[in-house]
Formats: C-alpha cells, sequence, structure tokens
C-alpha cells in the first residue's frame, strides 16, 4: 500500500498534475491572448509546462524521455512539412546510433554510464563488457578500468593474442 501512498508517488501524481494543468492553462492563456489557435502555442505552453513540472519532479529519466519525444515530435513535424528530410528508416538508424554510441561509452568511459545502463548493457552482452581490457586505455588518462578495477586478463589465449600485444600492453600495466 506504501507504493500508491507513498511520497514518490505523490510527487509522481503531483509532476502528471501540473504538467497537463500548466500546459492547459497557458495554452489557453495564449489562445485567449492571440485570439485564435496557433501552432506554435503548443510549443511555448509545453515548454513552460515541462520547465514548471521539471522543478516538482527532477527525475532525469523523465525528463530525458520526454525530451528525446520531443525532438522526435519537432523531427517528424517538420518532416511532414518539408522542412527536414524525411528517411523511411530514420528509427532503425537513430537506435543504431544510439546503441553504437552507448556500447563506445561502456568500453571507453565506463564510469560515465549510469550504472543501470552498464548493468543492462553487461548483460545482454554476456558479462562481456566487463571482461574488456581497460588498463591500455588508462594510460590516456581517460580512467577507463576504474569501474572494473578487478579485472585483468590473466588467462589469454595465446592463440588469439598477437605477438605485439603481449609485448606492448602487457608490459604497461
Amino acid at each position: 500500500m506504501s507504493i500508491v501512498t507513498g511520497s514518490s508517488a505523490r510527487r509522481m501524481g503531483l509532476f502528471f498534475a501540473s504538467l497537463t494543468g500548466i500546459y492547459a492553462l497557458s495554452s489557453t492563456l495564449l489562445e485567449q491572448f492571440c485570439e485564435e489557435r496557433l501552432d506554435w502555442q503548443g510549443l511555448v505552453a509545453g515548454s513552460v509546462a515541462g520547465l514548471a513540472a521539471a522543478s516538482i519532479m527532477p527525475s532525469s529519466n523523465i525528463s530525458l524521455y520526454l525530451a528525446w519525444k520531443l525532438i522526435e515530435l519537432v523531427y517528424l513535424k517538420s518532416a511532414e512539412e518539408n522542412l527536414v528530410p524525411s528517411f523511411s528508416h530514420a528509427p532503425a538508424l537513430l537506435y543504431a546510433l544510439s546503441t553504437g554510441l552507448m556500447l563506445y561509452v561502456a568500453i571507453v568511459e565506463p564510469h560515465n554510464l549510469r550504472p543501470q545502463y552498464l548493468k543492462f548493457l553487461d548483460e545482454i552482452s554476456g558479462h562481456m563488457v566487463r571482461q574488456i581490457n581497460r588498463y591500455p586505455l588508462d594510460i590516456l588518462g581517460l580512467h577507463s578500468s576504474r569501474t572494473f578495477p578487478d579485472f585483468f586478463p590473466l588467462h589469454l589465449d595465446r592463440r588469439f593474442v598477437s605477438k605485439q600485444f603481449l609485448e606492448t600492453v602487457l608490459i604497461w600495466v
């Protein structure tokens, strides 16, 4: 029962109520002020509601989701009006780019990822993300091994490791 009546549930309810309430109020005020309904009024009302609601529920997860949905809607509306080029496979391309970026960050700078994202990427890769030798990247000042400091490739299969790697990289560590 505390899930429904707890303070986080009340804050979430207050967040969504204020988001819709402030949007409706500012949209109505803009409509009355301009004496007609214009397309830009929704953008202004949504921005005002988003900023006001963000002060009530400053959850970065919800804020990021809403921001990306806004960007998606602006792109779709702009493509509908032929202001920007339309791609038939745009969602797949966006997914591929964002997944590639997340995996890059998981390998090179895992300390800059949220722990939930890093855990998810590690689990879907069969725990291979944690088995990457990041110590050579530390030389570049990236602090890549900070997240997984206990891992070091002790049992390297020499069939899959070059002589150059053994002579250069393993000497550094």
